[in-house]
């Protein structure tokens, strides 16, 4: 989203890292979505609390701007997904959800809100690598306020996982395009998939999507955890012996929006149907 739009149109690359009880499953790419500013869509199927996605946002001319990630929750969620409103390319996103429960594009009153500023360094595509800041210090927030959203936080909220324990990122840099991605998901936009241009009336089925682009968008099949650098291997799956085995894939969804409707899930915290937004702007319409 945007409080005044400077683009036209923005590629959002979305993935999922599915969770394990040992860590996550690698990376599978959901798709490519072109969308305007402030366009909404809304994604359901296999996701489950816990489960994370990942949004990689590029302009038209495949330059990578921005990028986020977010916790599954418990419940349907709103999530906005917000560029600064001078246009310029800092490479900054604010991402602000929270549990929408009756799924009308907006974080429901009295429900937490996760409210917090990443930002990519590095020049070189491939050494991209993001930061998950604790704070807002250094950004001028006012680039980033949204009408209907809280006023941009000073000190950034996260999700318990995001804090604390084995697979917390706040205060890191993680490398965006770590070894062993599948392709597509390392590829500029368009290069081995086809974008999707977002519509409106339709309702995006996660774990279909998964499997039309399996055979370029799915990594290899290994635990993952979070090492000094980043997100890593720890072992084959193998190594586990089916511990999602009881996951009702069906049972959790999530909203897509141009501002970026994504479930999120807590650790601990608010959970049930996933529902994301992802924005541009900040809506519930990718």
């Amino acid at each position: 989203m945007q409080s005044r739009a400077t683009y036209s149109e923005v590629i959002a690359r979305v993935s999922l890292l599915p969770r394990q009880d040992n860590g996550f499953l690698e990376e599978r790419l959901i798709g490519d979505f072109r969308y305007r500013p402030n366009q909404r869509a809304q994604f359901i199927q296999g996701l489950n609390p816990g489960d994370r996605v990942v949004v990689r946002l590029y302009n038209l001319e495949n330059q990578l701007i921005g990028y986020s990630e977010f916790e599954l929750l418990s419940d349907f969620a709103a999530v906005n997904l917000i560029l600064p409103s001078d246009g310029r390319n800092t490479r900054i996103v604010r991402t602000v959800y929270g549990i929408d429960g009756d799924r009308d594009g907006s974080i429901d009153r009295n429900s937490t809100v996760y409210d917090y500023f990443t930002r990519i360094v590095g020049n070189r595509y491939q050494d991209a690598e993001v930061t998950f800041l604790p704070s807002s210090r250094g950004i001028d927030t006012q680039l980033f306020a949204v009408r209907g959203l809280p006023t941009p936080p000073t000190t950034c909220t996260y999700t318990n996982s995001f804090l604390n324990g084995r697979f917390s990122v706040v205060s890191r840099t993680l490398s965006i395009f770590r070894p062993g991605l599948a392709p597509a998901l390392v590829a500029l936009p368009g290069e081995l998939v086809e974008i999707i241009t977002i519509n409106t009336t339709r309702i995006y089925e996660v774990s279909r999507l998964i499997v039309v682009h399996e055979e370029v968008g799915v990594s290899e099949e290994v635990i993952v955890v979070i090492n000094d650098d980043g997100y890593g291997y720890d072992c084959d799956t193998r190594c586990f012996e089916d511990t999602n085995s009881d996951r009702d894939d069906d049972d959790y969804a999530f909203d897509d929006d141009d501002d970026d409707d994504d479930d999120d899930d807590d650790d601990d915290d608010d959970d049930d149907d996933d529902d994301d937004d992802d924005d541009d702007d900040d809506d519930d319409d990718n």
